[in-house]
């Protein structure tokens, strides 16, 4: 899916930018190097209520698509979305087998 592709990209752009930096250095001393980093796309989420869905609302994908990729979720306790996934090392996974 095209959007999580997307989410996947944000998440790899925090964790290398300035924001990532306590995550690097936490995968750093469990010995998780720059290469492996890359080439596994592992990415960073903000501990923030909606950074993904307004990075990906601003991509040009519909409020529903970004519902229904399961990166954000409504609150019982208030009418809106939030991102599922805050403050955690992201590690996406991928069906390289094409049919």
């Amino acid at each position: 899916m095209a959007v999580n592709n997307a989410a996947a990209q944000y998440y790899q752009d925090v964790l290398a930018g300035e924001q990532g930096q306590a995550a690097r250095d936490y995968l750093t001393k469990r010995g998780i190097s720059p290469e492996t980093i890359a080439t596994f796309r592992l990415g960073y989420a903000l501990d923030e209520w909606n950074q993904v869905e307004e990075y990906l609302l601003k991509k040009g994908f519909a409020a529903e698509t970004i519902k229904a990729s399961g990166l954000i979720k409504r609150s019982e306790t208030q009418n809106r979305f939030y991102d599922l996934f805050r403050q955690r090392i992201f590690f996406p996974y991928f069906n390289i087998i094409r049919m």
